[in-house]
């Protein structure tokens, strides 16, 4: 079950704006270069996406790798994304790893999952299904969907922990 979840949640999501965002890519331009580790992360989306300027992946990994190094999880978890599927830098699955675990250590629902999902895959990390289950779990007890169905796959086959229907 769990190895037929795996490449639909590794699809990338660097979603189309939010409502919160600014919209005019100046302004979302301006506040990146002052240092906001969120238009960082906005401005990359739209540079990668090509939202009110001409689509440069380049320029999208340089403002991601700036949020990401300071510290931004959401950046941090979409550096990752670009890491495992190959978006725009070689394809590393233990850079993914790294920086998955970065947001993941931030509390980072999704990032938390995609960590567990290499965790038990072993891609990038040493294959465990205890580290799977634990950071699966943590990003299940964050509400997110995906994360409590692959959490109950463990609970149903008992693996990395004892088999209960209930739960």
């Amino acid at each position: 079950m769990r190895a037929a979840i795996l490449p639909c949640v590794l699809i990338l999501t660097i979603a189309s704006a939010r409502a919160d965002e600014p919209v005019d890519f100046d302004t979302v331009k301006q506040a990146a270069e002052e240092g906001s580790v969120e238009a960082q992360t906005t401005l990359a989306g739209r540079y990668f996406r090509g939202e009110g300027v001409a689509a440069d992946e380049k320029l999208a990994l340089q403002w991601l790798e700036r949020a990401a190094t300071a510290g931004f999880a959401p950046a941090q978890f979409y550096l990752g994304v670009f890491y495992l599927e190959g978006t725009v830098v070689a394809q590393s699955e233990g850079d993914a790893a790294t920086w998955f675990r970065k947001a993941a250590d931030q509390e980072h629902a999704e990032a938390q999952l995609r960590l567990a999902l290499l965790y038990e895959a072993g891609l990038g990390v040493s294959k465990s299904s205890d580290e799977a289950f634990r950071w699966a779990k943590r990003s299940a007890e964050q509400g997110l969907g995906w994360a409590e169905t692959v959490v109950g796959g463990y609970y149903e086959e008992g693996v990395a922990t004892k088999a209960d229907m209930v739960e």
